[in-house]
């Protein structure tokens, strides 16, 4: 059998992203909101089963009653907007775990990737819009920790060149100077560019 597409459509697919990238991302917004706050992975297992970040949030309210130290009032009069707030706080810091590679990816994903990504595999829709995009943060704290992190940054932007680079057949430089803003391109553009190798129109090119 030959693989002729290769599709992801699920959160979890690629990564564990529950437990490595959504749970902490939780525990470090309530940290930033001055909450005495932390869930445990046994309690995240529980709140997984209700659907939605912020229907998360609001059920453990109602069901742990956890204590709300200066943020009592703003819950009572605005609890929808209260738990917005939070909830961005957590998206942030969600991206910044995966900017910085800390949402390990599933065992065998990376070299399925890799070899799905080879040429003549790479394929769009006539509707689809390309993005090339360099890493990026946002730190916080010590500046001592924020050098870390921007050293970090800098390596994982010199690895992304050099794999855009690889199976786009450009020139490190070409890449780095494509990279340096977010630069999007039409399929058209991507197929030369190198970025994909079809596009399809049809739907009987699936077969």
């Amino acid at each position: 059998m030959t693989l002729g597409a290769l599709l992801f459509d699920v959160d979890g697919t690629l990564a564990d992203t529950e437990p490595e990238g959504h749970l902490p991302a939780y525990n470090r917004a309530f940290r930033e909101h001055g909450l005495d706050w932390t869930w445990t992975k046994k309690l995240y297992r529980k709140l997984l089963l209700i659907s939605g970040g912020r229907e998360r949030i609001d059920h453990y309210l109602d069901r742990y009653d956890p204590e709300l130290g200066p943020h009592d009032e703003r819950v009572r009069d605005d609890r929808a907007g209260w738990i917005d707030e939070i909830h961005r706080s957590k998206s942030r810091y969600f991206r910044d775990r995966l900017q910085e590679g800390q949402v390990p990816l599933r065992a065998g994903v990376a070299r399925l990737i890799q070899e799905a990504g080879e040429a003549g595999m790479r394929a769009v829709l006539p509707s689809a819009s390309l993005m090339l995009h360099q890493p990026s943060g946002g730190y916080q704290g010590k500046v001592t920790d924020i050098m870390i992190h921007a050293e970090e940054s800098l390596r994982l932007k010199r690895r992304t060149n050099e794999i855009y680079a690889r199976h786009c057949g450009r020139s490190y430089e070409e890449v780095e100077t494509a990279l340096e803003r977010d630069r999007y391109m039409a399929p058209d553009e991507a197929r030369a560019w190198g970025l994909v190798d079809h596009i399809f129109t049809d739907r009987g090119e699936f077969e």
